[in-house]
């Protein structure tokens, strides 16, 4: 498992590095993705745990092969060992043995490889005008076969668990079990919007106490406003596994200030179509301290509005909107996928990247716009630097959460001194909700669990607000001379002793905090002694078999021969549905 946790953040790091973002950023997209509440709550399933963290890794293979044939323009290209990598990772995944995560997976790299393909013609039609006009279609349309053929190699790779597979779907007991509307259903209800930024707002199966802020003491939970026995703390209309999806307070600020330093390009046009550089002459006015591409926004354009883009689409999918009759009727085996919620998937990919981006921003302007050069003029805009509409948006931002936060710690410290109304309130909710009814017991208990969780909104916006209001206002350190960005990325460690990387590793801390106190014990934890693997935690029926066997009884459970658990049908009977019990 946490090895699994581990390759996540390795294969995040290592796209936000193909994106040519600073190590620190790259990191911070790394820690989201590795630590976000759809994997960490996902580990129960450990199929999902070996596909979930390799799409970033395709995606960065991706990357790197059509930038190399952008570099290149109209000459040949063939990505030999880029192909066999992706194909390799394909493999990975199709081997994990989830059908919906290779789905997922492949949906995602084609629409990623086709836009890419789209910017790469146009790059090189732009910077190849005297050539052949046919040239930069024919160089683009052989790049699309080489990738198609990494996603067939790598799909075959995975044959031996895919065919089965295949030759079993017509059997699935999902086939035409449900409809349209029932499958909708079971997509995220629309107050599930509220756990994006109070991720227990509707409880955790892993809690078993509240926080009595009146008494200041842990009191267990024992009994709900029925009278009824309980032992955890769950009023959610979807299970928590299924509604998972937490990425940090800063990921949604720094998703927002990317989207809104692209926007800002995008209605400028400053940008060459399809060059990751600007086409301003003004650029060569910071050439001489910095390399271009340091400039980060232009190289950040492309990727966030894809990623924005796709973040949009998995929530509208993710909570049952019309817009999932599309796959629910167009895709060959999707009326099978009973769980649009699973889009949660690629929201979380995009909103770790999109994290990424806006902190790669935060760092740009750091190193453009402070240390003497608050009033450089921004090569995008006529604009001092400091000035410019998305950073002031981006102040605007900050300050807000940081202001929300506050609000949000003060509204906790009121109903200390003086709980009445807030006692009221939640018996009011407990008295208005048959679910509420049955996790707590009266409006006393109700609050004081929520307000946990609304102190924990409240110190992280306080902290990620004024955290990022600083790195905005503040005096960041410029990249020293030959410190700067080289074209594939500086290759610095991200734990720098400069000034600007120890603010984004704060930050990144932070946010560390702030998922771990969403989820971090979400996940039991047993003493290694009681694993069946030690002569201690063998468990007395397993002792008896192997007595039984003929084996040495005191000897532990990996001597037992190999067995398996399985069930058998009737000729032309369908599958066993595995649910059941």
């Amino acid at each position: 498992t946490a090895l699994q946790v581990a390759i996540a953040g390795v294969c995040m790091y290592l796209f936000g590095r193909a994106l040519r973002l600073r190590a620190p950023a790259a990191l911070f997209g790394a820690v989201v993705y590795m630590f976000s509440g759809f994997l960490i709550v996902s580990v129960v399933f450990t199929m999902f745990l070996a596909a979930v963290p390799w799409l970033p890794l395709l995606l960065a293979v991706i990357e790197v092969i059509v930038r190399k044939q952008e570099e290149k323009g109209v000459r040949s290209f063939r990505p030999i060992p880029y192909t066999a990598v992706g194909a390799a990772v394909i493999g990975l995944v199709v081997l994990a043995g989830h059908p919906e995560l290779i789905y997922y997976t492949m949906l995602t790299a084609g629409a990623y490889s086709f836009v890419r393909l789209i910017a790469a013609y146009v790059h090189i039609r732009k910077t190849h005008a005297g050539a052949d006009r046919r040239a930069p279609l024919l160089r683009t349309v052989k790049l699309g076969g080489w990738l198609l053929t990494m996603a067939v190699l790598g799909v075959g790779l995975g044959a031996v668990q895919l065919i089965p597979l295949v030759e079993l779907l017509p059997l699935n007991f999902r086939e035409g079990s449900a409809s349209l509307a029932e499958v909708l259903g079971w997509a995220w209800p629309v107050r599930h919007v509220l756990t994006f930024a109070l991720p227990n707002v509707f409880g955790s199966p892993s809690h078993h106490q509240w926080f009595d802020i009146w008494t200041r003491t842990w009191t267990p939970a024992t009994v709900n406003a029925l009278g009824e026995p309980i032992h955890t703390i769950f009023w959610g209309i979807k299970n928590y596994v299924e509604g998972g999806n937490y990425l940090g307070l800063a990921t949604w600020l720094l998703a927002a200030i990317a989207i809104v330093e692209a926007a800002r390009l995008l209605g400028k046009r400053r940008l060459e179509n399809g060059e990751w550089r600007l086409g301003d002459s003004r650029t060569s006015a910071l050439s001489s301290s910095q390399p271009i591409s340091n400039l980060q926004s232009p190289i950040s354009t492309l990727p966030t509005f894809f990623f924005a883009g796709l973040a949009i689409i998995s929530l509208l999918f993710a909570f049952g909107t019309p817009l999932y009759a599309i796959l629910f009727y167009g895709l060959p085996g999707w009326n099978q996928l009973h769980s649009p919620f699973r889009w949660v998937f690629p929201f979380t990919l995009s909103m770790a990247t999109l994290g990424a981006l806006g902190l790669n921003v935060l760092l740009g302007w750091m190193e453009r716009g402070r240390g003497g050069d608050a009033n450089l003029q921004s090569p995008i805009s006529n604009l001092p630097i400091s000035q410019s509409p998305s950073r002031l948006i981006s102040q605007s931002l900050a300050a807000l959460l940081a202001f929300a936060g506050l609000a949000a710690l003060l509204l906790v410290l009121a109903s200390i001194v003086a709980p009445g109304p807030f006692v009221a309130f939640g018996q009011r909710i407990v008295d208005g909700s048959d679910l509420a009814r049955m996790a707590f017991a009266d409006g006393r208990m109700f609050w004081s669990y929520q307000a946990a969780n609304v102190a924990h909104f409240g110190l992280v916006a306080l902290l990620v607000g004024m955290i990022v209001f600083w790195m905005l206002k503040g005096k960041g350190e410029r990249a020293r001379k030959g410190e700067g960005e080289t074209p594939i990325s500086n290759l610095q460690s991200p734990i720098s002793q400069s000034l600007n990387r120890l603010i984004a590793l704060s930050l990144i801390a932070v946010t560390v905090l702030d998922l771990f106190l969403a989820h971090g014990q979400f996940n039991p934890a047993s003493d290694p002694k009681l694993s069946p693997w030690t002569e201690q935690g063998t468990p007395s029926v397993v002792k008896f078999i192997n007595e039984r066997e003929g084996l040495d009884a005191p000897r532990p459970a990996p001597l037992a021969p190999d067995w398996r658990f399985t069930t058998f049908n009737a000729p032309g009977k369908k599958t066993f549905n595995a649910n059941v019990g």
